[in-house]
């Protein structure tokens, strides 16, 4: 690690952060914006170890409470692109990927954004002997108690409609051919969603499609592999930050702020080695040293 013991931090740069909480808007497929809470370094050490140690529930605890307040009301289309938007604008968008012969590839959170973009979420229409149903959006992961009639919005028949909560309790007196159906149907929306693409196979690299599930555990798994860091790394930065920058709250700033910050700091160093080189190799051999 370069020795910046000599170094401090120009008295014009802002060394103080305002205590209210800094939010943007994001536009999502459906055209829904939400507001999200910007994404600091206190957070992302806890989602750095939840990803670690495979903790998708803790992970999505704090995007929850913290990051995303509206995450919940999302469905499962929604609930990927937020992710991968979020995780772009306080992580940056370059990501690497293994491709077929294990080798490192790069390429960028942007480009799995647009695939899941183009992922269907139109609600379907269901009829079998005079019943009448819309499955509407997936917004839950599934789980091991989920039950898949939870996404259907509403049941008709004869000109009576039953919504909400009172649709389980609807399937439970309906045919058991109608219910039956019903599921089936159901199951073949999940089947659309359990095998989505988000990187096209690329022959040159290597590099074959990546597809997952945005309904089973290979989404954690996607989405804890993009928003995972070096614990390690970041904890030589929290190390820099309490030797060269006392007057700055690391946690309380986002990653791509400490970042800048550090990027100054390896600045101001280079500049200061620069400096002393060349007065050394313009010193005159015939002055007496002092």
């Amino acid at each position: 690690m370069p020795d910046y013991s000599s170094l401090t931090l120009p008295s014009v740069l802002p060394l103080s952060r305002p205590q209210s909480r800094f939010s943007m808007p994001l536009k999502l497929p459906c055209g829904r914006t939400i507001r999200v809470n910007e994404l600091k370094n206190r957070e992302y050490l806890n989602i750095v170890k939840y990803c670690e140690n495979g903790d998708f529930d803790g992970f999505l605890q704090t995007i929850r409470t913290k990051l995303i307040p509206d995450f919940n009301d999302l469905n499962v289309v929604e609930k990927a692109c937020a992710l991968v938007a979020y995780r772009i604008m306080f992580l940056g968008d370059e990501l690497t990927l293994i491709n077929a012969e294990h080798q490192q590839v790069r390429s960028t959170a942007s480009s799995i954004l647009e695939k899941l973009e183009e992922v269907d979420v139109d609600r379907v229409d269901f009829e079998l002997d005079g019943f009448k149903a819309v499955i509407g959006n997936i917004k839950d992961f599934t789980t091991d108690d989920f039950d898949i009639y939870s996404c259907v919005e509403s049941i008709e028949y004869q000109n009576a409609t039953v919504t909400g909560d009172d649709v389980i309790s609807a399937i439970d007196v309906i045919p058991v051919a109608v219910s039956n159906a019903l599921g089936h149907r159901i199951l073949e929306v999940y089947k659309y969603y359990n095998n989505v693409e988000i990187v096209s196979a690329d022959p040159r690299k290597k590099m074959p499609s990546i597809k997952i599930s945005l309904v089973d555990t290979s989404f954690s798994i996607f989405i804890m592999s993009i928003f995972t860091s070096s614990l390690e790394l970041m904890f030589d930065t929290v190390f820099i930050f309490s030797q060269h920058f006392q007057n700055v709250d690391y946690f309380d700033l986002s990653p791509l702020d400490s970042k800048v910050l550090e990027n100054i700091l390896r600045r101001e160093h280079a500049e200061a080695k620069n400096e002393s080189s060349t007065q050394s190799q313009h010193s005159n051999p015939l002055t007496p040293s002092l």
